[in-house]
């Protein structure tokens, strides 16, 4: 989708105080102003800082910062930085409540209430005492389980996972290629292993298809899909099929010459490792410039609270690069070309991508689809509802039907 198409509005992430605090911190030797070897130096520590590889071409990124300057001071640096194109940034979320005043405000813990263990242990004596047995041989019961899986991990430590393991298969790849593909996401001993034996003409037993939520996406005119790590597995094939439609319907519109309104798609995907973008890297880079699909990626990790300042850097050329975004450039951070929208820093701000897309298409039915652990599950499952109800009392009747799925 091209920039001025584009659905979802958002606020922007880097203003001028942010400007101002990434000069100052590359700034080391306080003459007040920046040269373009000097804002390169900095980024390049930052990335390291936050042990992040860079990739593309930095130098010349900022070279089109300084528009063949010798330096610039603070000033000129936050007005260029603040002047430069916004792509589309993550929507601003309502400003939290100052920790201070939560705490100045909070009554329930100076010690008049009972402590949360002995209301627990005042609520377990009012049971029978036949629960109460019950109660004992299952804590017991569940020790034993655990001190058995441990000693049999020692012995053997793929048994330590009783479980199973979890194999993830695009199911749309057989629709649009003769070769279906497999992510399988290594952790543990098992799965590291399975890349060694794997070998040409292997034979391969599926058990299934077993049905999944993103099955369901083709059924919305507009689908908004969540990915956690390997749980943009089912949305691939999503991806590929929009592909196969891109280029029929490009058959089509050159025979009958009439336009053609498809499927909105809006894909958000978050991982913690940077090297994870690399494995779609082939269908990510291609669908980049479809009309009605638009793929934001995230780079999630510790470094944004370990290293603020190094963050905001990054932050600040991730801005840069907004500007150079063609059919050559490389995303600084996936190592992607083609990308419409650059990688950002952090998880995604669930209530404003959901705000943003509500309110892009109005009273529409919009299916939200996830991918990924239990934890953003719920966190997806209550932000929904917010952004619902919001929304309903502004005058707007859209319906988000959630599809989770937990691996």
């Amino acid at each position: 989708m091209s920039t001025t198409e584009s659905c979802a509005i958002e606020a922007p992430d880097v203003d001028g105080d942010l400007a101002l605090r990434v000069f100052d911190s590359l700034d080391t030797i306080h003459s007040g102003v920046l040269s373009p070897a000097l804002l390169a130096g900095g980024i390049r520590a930052a990335a390291a800082t936050c042990r992040l590889s860079l990739h593309g071409d930095i130098d010349g990124v900022v070279g089109q910062v300084f528009f063949q300057r010798w330096h610039i001071d603070a000033t000129q640096f936050a007005d260029v930085v603040t002047s430069l194109p916004n792509l589309r940034t993550s929507v601003f979320d309502p400003p939290k409540t100052p920790r201070s005043d939560i705490d100045g405000n909070d009554n329930t813990t100076n010690g008049r209430n009972p402590s949360r263990l002995h209301a627990m242990w005042m609520s377990f004596q009012a049971y029978p005492s036949s629960i109460k047995v019950w109660w004992g041989l299952y804590a017991v019961l569940n020790v034993a389980v655990f001190l058995w899986k441990f000693d049999v991990y020692h012995q053997r430590k793929p048994a330590f996972n009783l479980s199973g393991y979890s194999v993830c298969i695009a199911r749309g790849a057989a629709q649009t290629s003769r070769t279906p593909s497999v992510q399988i996401q290594v952790s543990g001993d098992w799965t590291r292993r399975l890349y060694d034996v794997v070998h040409p003409h292997l034979y391969v037993h599926i058990d299934g298809p077993i049905p999944a939520p993103a099955v369901e996406v083709r059924q919305y005119s507009v689908a908004l899909l969540f990915g956690a790590g390997i749980g943009i597995t089912p949305y691939i094939s999503v991806l590929q099929q929009c592909l196969v439609d891109a280029k029929q319907h490009d058959l089509s519109s050159r025979r009958h010459s009439t336009p053609h309104m498809g499927q909105q798609v809006y894909v958000h995907w978050q991982t913690n490792k940077q090297t994870m973008f690399k494995t779609h890297q082939h269908i990510l880079e291609q669908v980049g410039a479809l009309p009605n699909l638009d793929v934001q990626l995230y780079l999630t990790g510790n470094f944004a609270k370990t290293a603020p300042d190094a963050t905001d850097v990054l932050r600040v050329l991730q801005k840069m690069t907004s500007t150079c975004v063609d059919s050559n450039s490389v995303d600084p951070i996936s190592g992607l070309a083609n990308l419409p929208l650059p990688t950002k820093l952090g998880r995604p701000k669930y209530h404003g991508i959901l705000t943003a897309v509500a309110n892009a298409h109005r009273h529409a039915e919009i299916g939200v689809f996830f991918c990924g652990p239990a934890a953003i599950k719920t966190t997806i499952r209550d932000t929904l509802h917010q952004v619902t109800t919001e929304c309903h009392k502004a005058g707007n009747n859209v319906t988000l039907k959630y599809h989770p799925e937990v691996f």
